[in-house]
């Protein structure tokens, strides 16, 4: 004679859901308005450049405005990065409307 099996109990594992940010802190105002979006890099013919993708940030709240050509295995996280870094250095960022200082290629205060 054995003794009486006891029933097996199973652990119930939780996943945690994965929570993307939509919005970001923008380095020139603080608020949590920078809008990150990611889409195919196109060159002059209409032609999808291969590895290579455009990233647009745009602050809701003050206007701010970075656009650049990043590697394709980028993140949003990583591209923010990279916004905040051309904004503190002073290059690639502006007002949105603002393309004049973009195109001259020099950076927003300074003077020639």
């Amino acid at each position: 004679m054995g003794r009486r099996r006891r029933k097996r109990m199973r652990r119930q594992v939780r996943t945690v859901p994965q929570v993307y940010k939509r919005y970001f802190t923008c380095p020139r105002c603080g608020s949590l308005t920078l809008s990150i979006t990611l889409t195919q890099a196109k060159d002059e013919e209409g032609n999808v450049k291969a590895g290579v993708k455009r990233a647009v940030a745009v602050c809701g709240n003050c206007g701010l405005r970075c656009e650049m050509e990043v590697p394709e295995g980028l993140e949003k996280v990583d591209v923010y990065n990279l916004v905040s870094d051309a904004y503190f250095e002073g290059r690639g960022c502006g007002e949105v409307g603002g393309e004049e200082e973009e195109a001259s290629g020099e950076a927003p205060g300074e003077e020639v």
